[in-house]
C-alpha cells in the first residue's frame, strides 16, 4: 500500500466497515416513514376536534407534507 490518506470521518470514523451504520440508518428511515403518516392523522383529528371549521379551512389551503407533492 502507498501513503494515501485513509477515510476517517463520517460513518467510517466510528466503524469499519460502515455498512452496519448505513443499514441502521435505512431501518430508522423506514420506521419513520411508517410512523409519520400515523402521527399526522392523530394530530389532524385532535386539531379538527379542537378548532373545527377554522382548521378544516386551513387544511384546504395548505399542503399536508411536501408542497406540490402530497
Amino acid at each position: 500500500m502507498g501513503t494515501r490518506d485513509r477515510v476517517a470521518y463520517g460513518s467510517f470514523g466510528c466503524m469499519r466497515p460502515a455498512v452496519p451504520l448505513q443499514i441502521a440508518g435505512f431501518i430508522l428511515m423506514g420506521v419513520a416513514l411508517v410512523i409519520y403518516p400515523c402521527r399526522i392523522r392523530e394530530e389532524e383529528a385532535a386539531l379538527t376536534a379542537a378548532l373545527g371549521e377554522r382548521y378544516r379551512a386551513y387544511c384546504r389551503r395548505t399542503w399536508r407534507r411536501l408542497p406540490g407533492v402530497c
